[in-house]
Formats: C-alpha cells, sequence, structure tokens
C-alpha cells in the first residue's frame, strides 16, 4: 500500500457481513449477495500480531464491535498482500476508531492524513496517554516492530 498523499478518489462502499475476525485489524468480509471472501485491512489500525500480548484482546474486542451485524466497508486502497484497505462501519459506529479508542491496536500513522484522519490520530494519542488497553502494559511492542523482529504470523485463513 502506497502512502495516501491526497484524499482518495470516489471510495468504493461495500455492504456485506464478517465471515471471520482473524486479528485486531484483519477480517474476511462477504459482500451483499455474494459467496466469495473478501480479505480486509483496517484502514490506520496496527493490531497485536497472534502471537503478541493483547492479541486475542483485541480480535476479541473488534469481533464484539462487528459480530453478526451488518457492516459496510469504504474502501481506501488495496494492499501489497491484495486485501482491501477500509474504513469499517457497523451503522454510524466508525469501528477503525473504535479499536483505537480502547486502546487495542496502534495507529498506522504512516498512511494517515493529518486532517482527514484526525480523528484516528486523536483516539490513538489519547488512549496512550490515558494507558487505555495496550498502553497499560509498559512492555508492549509495536506490531510493526514485532514483525521486523520475528516475522509474521498467520493463522491460515
Amino acid at each position: 500500500m502506497q502512502k495516501r498523499n491526497t484524499a482518495p478518489a470516489e471510495a468504493e462502499v461495500i455492504y456485506g457481513r464478517c465471515e471471520y475476525v482473524q486479528d485486531g485489524d484483519s477480517l474476511l468480509f462477504i459482500p451483499r449477495g455474494e459467496n466469495t471472501e473478501v480479505k480486509v485491512r483496517l484502514f490506520g489500525v496496527d493490531a497485536p500480531e497472534r502471537d503478541q500480548d493483547w492479541a486475542d484482546e483485541s480480535r476479541e474486542n473488534l469481533r464484539k464491535l462487528i459480530d453478526e451485524q451488518e457492516i459496510r466497508l469504504q474502501v481506501v486502497d488495496v494492499d501489497q498482500y491484495g486485501r482491501s484497505v477500509a474504513k469499517v462501519y457497523v451503522g454510524n459506529t466508525y469501528v477503525n476508531l473504535e479499536q483505537l479508542k480502547a486502546g487495542m491496536a496502534w495507529l498506522y500513522e504512516y498512511y494517515c492524513d493529518p486532517k482527514q484522519d484526525a480523528d484516528l490520530i486523536s483516539a490513538a494519542r489519547t488512549a496512550e496517554t490515558g494507558r487505555v488497553g495496550l498502553w497499560s502494559d509498559s512492555s508492549a511492542l509495536n506490531p510493526r516492530e514485532h514483525r521486523r523482529r520475528y516475522g509474521t504470523v498467520h493463522d491460515g485463513r
């Protein structure tokens, strides 16, 4: 995924349901009226890897936010792994923002625009300064650094 420098052109909006929550920032999505799974990465969110502390809590929080509800994706990009990078909504709830507010993920700041994504940036900073969720753990390691040191863990889905 390339760094987004300007507002995306008309973002694709897709409705459907979550088939499976892979971790705190990734899910498998089935668009309404289709049977094909779409791999989705939450925009601006970097959750703990599956073998890290807080991974289970982050995954469970995401599952609670979207479980058994219709979700709306606003696709903003496709990453190097072919996943749709999206802003995810349940009704009026911006799921990406809620993951950051709950301290269940780090902000993937490199891809965020300070003006367009100020809500994500603010939520992440507030969670950090308030020591919410994973920020309460002084040994918590940013997933990007974890991947650099140990590689990526996949669950086979």
